[in-house]
């Protein structure tokens, strides 16, 4: 079983779980109907998390000899839910044993890695989210032609409340352990400033990359945009108007022009931001002069149209001047 990325002509993408080892993997079922009806509205990063937690339930079920989409359809949720036990101890042990008492007193058991209580108590969040979802489409359906409607909403209530019951005993709610700041203070934005310069000493990014850099956390620090909107930006979304400098921010998030295959992702509506006229006229000497990479000394012509794309080169070619890791 494997997580994958499915992208339509429309640009839109949609993760799905599907059988490995295949030619032509086929989704697994109730996973890919439930990204269909509860998450196709979602951010795909959204869904793809839920299908990450939905596959290591999966991943630990099959080592115990249990296929969940069978047990769902069937509405054996008693057996779904008697692995749980076992599964949170497999994920606090880092995914390689659910039975620890063996272990007590030997050497291996401070070996095992540990997954962050956060992560843990997030995937079986989603696994919660995702079975009682599970028990709303599937019991009415099992027993509808063999129980009368009292019985039926009396057996979802049960199998409702000892979800409920069963997850709320192995979620911890694990309280980060560190301070979290909404903001940065002067002193901090500051200290920003002063590193991002380009031509900085102390300036922690290859020189061919600072002015670009710049540019990116000055827009982020002028506007408040999100990193997805940021990378979404055309070239013709910063302009100046009559009275004042402006960002247009669009809703790009299925693109069939974007040749990324991580597609930034976005959580919010198009609006019009304002920028101050200094930093528009760095971006306009950036668009005309900087931001496409020369190669035999010209500009490259660039086939799309966003300001900011990483691209990941693995080589050294004699023909590029980027190195094994860079961005345009």
């Amino acid at each position: 079983m494997k997580l994958i990325q499915c992208r339509f002509s429309s640009g839109q993408r949609v993760p799905l779980l599907v059988q490995s080892g295949n030619a032509k993997p086929l989704p697994i079922l109730v996973p890919f109907i439930y990204v269909q009806l509860k998450l196709r509205y979602r951010a795909y990063n959204t869904a793809a998390a839920h299908l990450r937690a939905i596959q290591t339930f999966y991943t630990y079920a099959k080592s115990r000899e249990l296929d969940i989409d069978e047990a769902i359809l069937a509405c054996h949720f008693e057996a779904i839910l008697a692995l749980l036990d076992g599964y949170a101890l497999w994920l606090q042990s880092g995914r390689q044993a659910d039975n620890l008492v063996a272990r007590i007193g030997t050497s291996a058991t401070a070996s095992l890695p540990q997954i962050d209580p956060r992560t843990r108590d997030q995937y079986l969040r989603l696994l919660k989210q995702y079975l009682s979802w599970s028990v709303t489409r599937y019991i009415p359906r099992a027993r509808q032609n063999s129980t009368t409607l009292a019985n039926i909403e009396v057996a979802f209530a049960d199998v409702a409340d000892v979800i409920e019951r069963r997850f709320e005993s192995h979620i911890i709610n694990v309280r980060p352990n560190h301070i979290r700041y909404r903001s940065l203070t002067d002193t901090q934005l500051q200290i920003v400033h002063t590193l991002i310069r380009p031509g900085a000493a102390e300036n922690p990014f290859p020189e061919r990359l600072q002015l670009r850099n710049w540019l990116m956390i000055e827009l982020l620090l002028e506007t408040g945009i999100r990193r997805g909107e940021l990378l979404k930006l055309y070239t013709t979304d910063i302009n100046n108007g009559s009275q004042h400098a402006y960002v247009s921010i669009n809703d790009r998030e299925h693109d069939p022009g974007d040749p990324r295959v991580e597609e930034p992702a976005l959580k919010t509506h198009g609006r019009t931001v304002g920028i101050s006229a200094q930093l528009y006229e760095v971006y306009e000497r950036y668009i005309q002069h900087e931001r496409r990479p020369l190669r035999d000394g010209k500009p490259m012509k660039l086939s799309y149209r966003y300001l900011f794309i990483i691209v990941a080169v693995r080589y050294r070619s004699a023909h590029c001047p980027m190195c094994s890791i860079d961005c345009f």
